[in-house]
C-alpha cells in the first residue's frame, strides 16, 4: 500500500551559512518496481500504509549520504508495539526486499512511524546504516528457524537451535515438556511473526545482543509474545536465549 508522486523540493539548512559548505536534498520521488513491491510487502505485513521520500545530504569532509525515508501509517501494530523495536524491523524488511544493486543506491534507510493516515507528526523516527541492517537481516534467520520449528519442527530441534555454551544441563528435558504444554493447552499455533529487533548491552561484559521480538498465534484465539536473542557478531552461531510466553 503506497502512493508517490515525483516532485522535487530544497531544504535550504544552512542558507545562512556557506550554501556549498552543506545541503539537503528532499525527493519525493519516482519509486523503482521493487521499491513499489517492497512497499506492499511492508504494508501488507503491519497493515499499514507506506510512502516514501528519497534524497542525500551533503557536508564538506564528510561523505555523502543517500537515504530513503519509509513513512509507515496506520494499522494494529504501531502504537502498540515498540516503536524502536518495530521501526528497526520494517527497514530490514525493506533492505530485504532489494536486490543489492538497488539497495546499494542508499547509504541510510529512514523510518518514521505514524499511529494513522492522517496524523502530521511522527511519533517515532530514526535512521539506519544499510551496513547494519545487513548484519540485523542475517541475523534474523534465528527467529524464523525457531518460528518454523515452533509450527512445523518438534521441540527438541528447536532447542538444538540454542547455542551448546548457553544450555543448560537437564534443561532439555524440561524445555520440551513446557512447548508440549503450551501446544495441547492452546489447541496448536496459528502462526508466528517477527515484529520487532532492538539492540543490548550487558553493562557487566558488554557483550552486545539482537533480541528478536514477535507474536504466537495460538488455535484458542490468543496471542503471547515470543523473543529470540543472538550475539550481534554473526560469527557466533545460534541463540542465546529463547522465551515462548
Amino acid at each position: 500500500m503506497n502512493s508517490n508522486n515525483c516532485k522535487t523540493t530544497l531544504k535550504p539548512a544552512a542558507m545562512k551559512k556557506l550554501i556549498t559548505a552543506f545541503f539537503t536534498l528532499l525527493l519525493v520521488a519516482c519509486t523503482t518496481e521493487q521499491e513499489e513491491k517492497a512497499f506492499s510487502i511492508i504494508g501488507d505485513y503491519y497493515g499499514a500504509k507506506v510512502t516514501s521520500t528519497k534524497g542525500f545530504s551533503s557536508q564538506v569532509g564528510k561523505k555523502n549520504q543517500n537515504y530513503i525515508n519509509l513513512y509507515l501509517k496506520g494499522g494494529p501494530y504501531i502504537g502498540v508495539e515498540d516503536s524502536k523495536k518495530l521501526a528497526a524491523y520494517a527497514a530490514v524488511l525493506f533492505y530485504v526486499n532489494l536486490s543489492e544493486e538497488e539497495v546499494s543506491k542508499y547509504t541510510q534507510i529512514q523510518v518514521s512511524l505514524f499511529e494513522n493516515k492522517t496524523q502530521k507528526d511522527p511519533i517515532y523516527n530514526t535512521t539506519y546504516d544499510v551496513e547494519t541492517l545487513r548484519n540485523i537481516a542475517a541475523l534474523s534467520t534465528n527467529f524464523q528457524k525457531a518460528g518454523e520449528l515452533l509450527l512445523n519442527g518438534t521441540p527438541s530441534e528447536i532447542y538444538e537451535l540454542i547455542a551448546e555454551k548457553n544450555r543448560v544441563p537437564g534443561e532439555k528435558e524440561q524445555f520440551e515438556s513446557v512447548i508440549e504444554k503450551m501446544k495441547i493447552e492452546r489447541s496448536g499455533i496459528k502462526s508466528v511473526k517477527l515484529l520487532g529487533v532492538e539492540l543490548l548491552i550487558n553493562n557487566d561484559t558488554k557483550e552486545r545482543f539482537l533480541s528478536f521480538n514477535g507474536e504466537v498465534k495460538w488455535g484458542n484465539d490468543t496471542a503471547t509474545a515470543m523473543t529470540v536473542r543472538t550475539s550481534e557478531d554473526p560469527k557466533i552461531k545460534g541463540i542465546t536465549n529463547l522465551n515462548i510466553k
